[in-house]
């Protein structure tokens, strides 16, 4: 038989569909948005903006500096809790300060039964800051290919 490459989206049999979906892993709703903002310089960036939005009611969120350029290298945690109007912003102003090269930003939003987000800021010798953004498998602080949506 012919080798098969990847199937396209809505390609599958309708059983096979449905049973794909029924087992799908459930993304964090609402799904957290990480807002970085800064000045780019060729020695490194100046942070002015760290934030998680739109995260659900009993998310762990975790920021972490990597890096031996970090100003501040402790792990800071913090659990979102839903207010009159919903659940606010988080900001980490501990985290907005110069980062020189080699600085590594790491912001982690889990919660248990869903898939979380990652998003990692790498400050880079006389290029622009890479950004990556990936998930967080079920409940835990491991990458996962985010599913398409």
């Amino acid at each position: 038989p012919p080798a098969q490459g990847p199937a396209l989206p809505g390609s599958a049999p309708p059983a096979q569909a449905a049973a794909r979906t029924s087992t799908a892993t459930p993304l964090m709703t609402p799904f957290p948005v990480v807002r970085i903002a800064g000045v780019w310089f060729a020695g490194g960036v100046d942070l002015r903006l760290l934030r998680v939005q739109k995260a659900p009611p009993g998310a762990l969120v975790t920021v972490r500096c990597r890096g031996r350029r970090c100003p501040r290298r402790a792990v800071v945690r913090r659990i979102t809790v839903a207010g009159p109007h919903g659940v606010p912003a988080i900001s980490f102003p501990a985290f907005e300060r110069f980062l020189h090269t080699g600085a590594v930003i790491e912001v982690f939003v889990s919660k248990a039964g869903v898939v979380g987000k990652y998003t990692r800021l790498r400050v880079r010798r006389g290029k622009l800051p890479e950004r990556v953004d990936s998930c967080l498998a079920l409940g835990s602080l491991n990458l996962l290919q985010c599913p398409a949506v």
